[in-house]
């Protein structure tokens, strides 16, 4: 229901997910150089993406985003892709230790 609301401690939550999700043996692992350029290159996207939003978007456009972001339907989806990466994510190292 959190998730219905605007925004709340419930979208940062499943932001966190898979931080929170992660097993230990990933945590400690050194981090690779291209995993690094992946994360800075996704970090500088999404300043840049909120940037163009708050620049180019005007606020009729941005209202009617909000509505479509905290619909059920979405908020719905959404929440059943996230159980189906975690069920996928289980299964994976499920498959990982057993082999």
């Amino acid at each position: 229901m959190l998730l219905l609301t605007p925004f709340s401690i419930a979208w940062s939550c499943f932001a966190l997910l898979p931080i929170l999700t992660m097993p230990r043996s990933e945590m400690t692992k050194t981090l690779q150089g291209r995993d690094l350029c992946g994360m800075a290159a996704g970090l500088a996207l999404l300043v840049i993406v909120v940037i163009c939003c708050n620049s180019f978007i005007s606020n009729p456009v941005s209202a009617a985003a909000q509505k479509i972001v905290h619909h059920p339907a979405f908020v719905g989806a959404f929440w059943a892709v996230m159980l189906w990466a975690l069920y996928r994510l289980y299964r994976r190292q499920k498959a990982d230790v057993t082999v």
